[in-house]
């Protein structure tokens, strides 16, 4: 017996002859020869806890999106091809790229000569001039230091 979980592309998922519904996950037991078969309650349980499942412990924010016919199938497609349901692709595959956004925002990229402007100034500052003076004064009197 094996166990083979697989996702609806295309309106469609053939899984030893049954049409099945489009957007349906499903979990298909399977006998290496065409008999039919009957599990034992071990082997049911071990099958129900062994089953996956998408957890909502932890979950608790939730987000929709309108997507065209053919982004959700195109989504459906990636998501069967990487092994993964359509929700953990969508959300690992958005949590990626918000990553990179946020990782380029965040990052300082200077060329050669702004690197070297940079650290000349940490290492050599100019002299505070009267605006900088007045604010270091203001901040003194506000905070006591």
């Amino acid at each position: 017996m094996k166990v083979a979980t697989g996702i609806v592309v295309d309106g469609k998922v053939v899984v030893d002859g049954s049409t099945l519904a489009e957007g349906s996950t499903v979990t298909v037991l399977l006998r290496e020869d065409d008999e039919a078969f009957d599990l034992t309650p071990e082997e049911e349980a071990e099958l129900v806890e062994s089953r996956p499942t998408e957890t909502t412990e932890g979950r608790a924010a939730r987000l929709e999106v309108r997507v065209t016919t053919d982004q959700k199938r195109m989504l459906q497609q990636a998501s069967a091809l990487s092994g993964r349901t359509l929700s953990e692709f969508v959300v690992a595959s958005a949590q990626e790229a918000a990553a990179k956004v946020i990782q380029a925002h965040e990052t300082i990229r200077l060329t050669r000569e702004e690197q070297i402007a940079f650290v000349g100034a940490l290492l050599d500052p100019p002299p505070p001039n009267a605006r900088l003076r007045k604010a270091a004064a203001k901040y003194r009197r506000q905070t006591g230091r």
